[in-house]
């Protein structure tokens, strides 16, 4: 199902408009039949439906052609650089020639040699709309906002132009985010400096709660933060008890780090939910990956990165492509975790030294 949502996903993309209605079941007598077909014989079924037995899956059928129609911006660089083509315009030339030069051609795909990374993977329009429909709000989104939202496309390793400039403008078209919006105000009193000078020495700790309850019974979030990472854990309970906070990390009075994050989470668990409230515990993985896998200003690292070494690998970057996720070689994969962790200390000296000159 995983597949064929991600191909609907894709599909979607493609249309300026679309639209979801809600179709009742006494309306919908095919619907209504298919959806017992997992718990009922065939032969209890009506024959309204045809029924045909797949030997695989239809989306792993493949394609004999498969040819991508969509006019994009990368069609003169491409053509000059497989084919040396370049537009009548004596002016368009100059400039598809000047442009050329940042590009490369990878068994076929355009690809722009970046300052931050080795090569980033253009993007057609649709695949550009696709790729920030999923970082912004897809299964590890966070509905993060407009220049974050550029930045962690061009981190996964992803261009097209104007791809900031569009990135706001999507964020400014998510009903969820204005809703849940944040106002940014001045605290009440000083922030006392908190230090922690290695990772996990340190832990925040507070409660968040109560939500509509959940299955279980569960309204309420312990939430613990460490102060060196910024890696959080958290955990959905249905009572808060002695016995219950004791098996959970204590911490001292400090500069409500915990309570910035738990604000961050809580905007995280709205802004993906609208009707089905009860089911933010279901939701929460996603906002807390999400969180673990994005930059933080104070340490201009991901809380994964600092306690791992290495980013982790997002879903969007299979679906659309990345050059990491195409150029997979599992030998050098595993040698370049194990340099990663040789420089882990590196790393953390460069947080600290950089949360500390933040604070």
């Amino acid at each position: 199902m995983a597949a064929y949502l991600a191909i609907a996903k894709e599909l979607v993309s493609s249309f300026y408009v679309f639209e979801m209605q809600r179709v009742s079941r006494n309306e919908n007598e095919k619907a209504d039949v298919l959806s017992r077909l997992s718990t009922e014989a065939l032969a209890r079924l009506d024959g309204s439906v045809y029924i045909k037995n797949l030997a695989e899956p239809s989306h792993q059928v493949k394609e004999v052609v498969s040819i991508e129609m969509e006019p994009s911006w990368m069609d003169p660089i491409v053509a000059y650089l497989r084919d040396d083509i370049l537009p009548e315009d004596r002016v368009e030339a100059r400039k598809v020639r000047g442009h050329t030069a940042r590009y490369t051609l990878v068994e076929g795909e355009l690809y722009k040699r970046s300052v931050s990374s080795p090569l980033l993977r253009c993007l057609t329009p649709s695949r550009a709309l696709y790729t920030l429909a999923e970082v912004h709000k897809g299964i590890c989104g966070s509905h993060m906002g407009g220049r974050h939202l550029a930045y962690k496309v061009l981190q996964l390793g992803f261009y097209w132009p104007n791809m900031q400039k569009q990135a706001i403008q999507y964020v400014k078209t998510c009903e969820q985010c204005q809703k849940f919006a944040s106002i940014p105000c001045q605290p009440a009193t000083e922030l006392a400096s908190v230090l922690s000078p290695i990772p996990f020495a340190m832990w925040g700790m507070d409660v968040l709660g109560n939500f509509t309850p959940a299955s279980g019974g569960r309204k309420y979030l312990v939430v613990a933060v460490d102060y060196f990472t910024k890696w959080v854990e958290a955990e959905p309970l249905a009572r808060i008890t002695r016995q219950q906070m004791e098996k959970s990390v204590s911490y001292p009075q400090a500069n409500g780090q915990a309570e910035v994050t738990n604000h961050t989470l809580l905007a995280g668990i709205k802004r993906r939910l609208t009707e089905a409230k009860a089911r933010w515990v279901d939701e929460l993985p996603s906002v807390l990956w999400s969180y673990q896998t994005t930059v933080r200003t104070p340490t201009g690292e991901s809380p994964f990165r600092l306690t791992y070494g290495t980013e982790a690998l997002a879903p969007v970057e299979i679906l659309a492509g990345s050059l990491r996720s195409l150029s997979f070689n599992e030998r050098i994969y595993q040698d370049g975790l194990r340099a990663n962790l040789d420089f882990l200390d590196e790393i953390r000296e460069d947080a600290l030294l950089r949360n500390v000159a933040y604070q």
